[in-house]
C-alpha cells in the first residue's frame, strides 16, 4: 500500500510540473525577446519588441492570438510572432500628449523607432509609471475615457492621443478650504486637499483698487 501511495503522488507532482516551450520567430525589422524560454500553464509571460530604426511593430500574437506585451501561457507549446513595417511617408503617424498629476512619474513608449511621441493608429503604446513614496496610480485616461483599471498598453487612436495619469496619496486626505471674512482681498492657497503632515502655502492676494472712508473724528485723531 505504501509503495502505491509514493507512485500515484509522484505521478501527479510530474504532472503539475508540466512546462511548455517558448519560441520566438525571427522576423525582419525588429527583435522580438520574451522573459521566459518554458513556462507552466497560467504563467505570466512578457514580450519585448524592439523596432530597428525607421520601423515600428505593427502587430504582436502568440499561436495565431492577438497579443500586446504579455500573455497566460496555454497547457501547450508556443510561437510568438511579430510584423514590423517601414516607416514611409505615406504612413501617418498620429502625436501623443502626456500629462500627469504630482505623486509619481509617468512615460509612453511608443512601437516606433527611433522612440518619439507619436505613433501610427492602430499600434500599441506601452505605458511605465512609477509612484512617489506614500502615492499609488489611481487611474490613467486616454482623450478623457479611464483605461481599465491596471492596463499598461492602449492601441493608438487615428487623431491625437491626450494621455493623463492620476496618482493618489495612501494616506486619508482632508479637504482645504478657504474663507474671506473681509473686504478688500482673496486668500488662496496651492492645493484643495492635504493629507496629515503635508504642507499647504497660503497666499493673500490685495484687490487692486480698495478705498477707506475716513470719519472727521479719525481724520482729527490723526492730526495730532
Amino acid at each position: 500500500m505504501v509503495v502505491g501511495v509514493t507512485s500515484i503522488a509522484g505521478c501527479i507532482q510530474g504532472e503539475s510540473n508540466n512546462k511548455y516551450d517558448i519560441t520566438v520567430k525571427a522576423t525582419v525589422g525588429g527583435v522580438i525577446t520574451t522573459d521566459k524560454t518554458q513556462a507552466e500553464k497560467g504563467e505570466t509571460v512578457n514580450i519585448t519588441a524592439t523596432p530597428a530604426d525607421g520601423y515600428y511593430l505593427e502587430s504582436l500574437s502568440y499561436n495565431g492570438n492577438n497579443s500586446y506585451y504579455a500573455f497566460a501561457m496555454p497547457s501547450e507549446d508556443v510561437e510568438v510572432t511579430a510584423t514590423f513595417a517601414a516607416v514611409t511617408a505615406s504612413v501617418k503617424q498620429y502625436d501623443i500628449i502626456v500629462d500627469t498629476s504630482i505623486g509619481g512619474e509617468f512615460t509612453v513608449n511608443t512601437a516606433v523607432a527611433p522612440s518619439y511621441l507619436k505613433a501610427p493608429a492602430g499600434t500599441t503604446v506601452s505605458l511605465t509609471y512609477a509612484p512617489a513614496d506614500g502615492y499609488v496610480l489611481d487611474y490613467i485616461e486616454l482623450n478623457g475615457e479611464k483605461l481599465e483599471k491596471g492596463a499598461d498598453s492602449f492601441i493608438m487612436p487615428a487623431k491625437i492621443a491626450n494621455v493623463y495619469a492620476c496618482f493618489a496619496s495612501e494616506v486619508n486626505e482632508y479637504t482645504v478650504e478657504t474663507q474671506n471674512v473681509e473686504k478688500g482681498g482673496v486668500v488662496t492657497v496651492n492645493r484643495q486637499t492635504c493629507g496629515q503632515g503635508g504642507v499647504v502655502i497660503a497666499d493673500y492676494i490685495p484687490m487692486t483698487a480698495m478705498f477707506w472712508t475716513i470719519s472727521p473724528s479719525t481724520a482729527k485723531r490723526r492730526k495730532r
